[in-house]
């Protein structure tokens, strides 16, 4: 009898420290499955809109179709964002900068709670960036479910569908040119290395690209209040950046 009670308080001690050890691993931060998020998203003196987010896992490609025909494809392998332009079929290519859920390497997460979003658990992780917490509700296979900064819900999603995604999905369509010169960018200076442009790839000092995306369906910038928070953070100014953004 002796000898099974200590059998059972080893089995026990044994998944307690199973446990706890699972527990402490760091999540997921990217989906590792393809899959379809539609999200709700939220800010402040905005109106709410819907986000069509699809990822190829193996490949690690993200596609984003937010409102106003706008898409935009995220190559984490690359380092790039792609910006098309349904309307007049055609192309940008950008410096992708790190996003706002996506904590810096260096960021400490903390666990939080447990809760179910579109119908799927998930574990909040927070972090604290800018004097903001942020914090993510991931699942365990990395989907991201509900965004949220100093507690204001940014996004949520509100469906997820596991299915296999086409590589043509994140491709830029046959017949879509390279935009290789912004209307009305007089003070867009191309002599300057932070401007150069070729071949649709446009490269901007990164700061200009949180705005520019906000701009086309993806909200990025919501750590940017206002302009004149942008403008200061930004060495470029919001005016350059707005340029591109019109250009699209």
């Amino acid at each position: 009898m002796t000898h099974i009670r200590r059998v059972l308080a080893t089995t026990v001690l044994a998944l307690v420290l199973v446990g706890k050890a699972a527990a402490e691993q760091p999540p997921h931060l990217l989906p590792t499955r393809d899959v379809e998020i539609i999200y709700e998203v939220t800010l402040s003196s905005q109106p709410r809109i819907r986000e069509r987010v699809r990822f190829l896992a193996a490949e690690l490609l993200e596609r984003v179709d937010g409102p106003h025909k706008s898409t935009t494809i995220f190559d984490r392998r690359s380092h790039e964002i792609t910006i098309l332009s349904l309307e007049n079929r055609t192309f940008l290519k950008l410096n992708m900068p790190r996003q706002p859920q996506e904590p810096e390497p260096e960021a400490t997460l903390k666990r939080g709670n447990e809760s179910v979003v579109a119908g799927l658990h998930c574990v909040e992780w927070s972090w604290t960036e800018d004097l903001e917490t942020r914090t993510v509700c991931l699942t365990e296979d990395g989907v991201l479910l509900r965004f949220l900064i100093d507690s204001k819900t940014v996004s949520e999603a509100r469906s997820v569908s596991y299915r296999r995604q086409s590589v043509e999905l994140f491709q830029v369509p046959p017949g879509y040119a390279p935009l290789l010169a912004p209307r009305g960018a007089p003070s867009l200076d191309r002599t300057q290395p932070d401007y150069r442009l070729a071949s649709g790839r446009l490269l901007l000092p990164s700061q200009c690209v949180w705005p520019a995306l906000f701009s086309h369906g993806r909200i990025l910038d919501v750590a940017h209040e206002s302009e004149a928070k942008a403008k200061k953070q930004s060495r470029t100014g919001f005016g350059i950046c707005r340029v591109v953004i019109d250009a699209c």
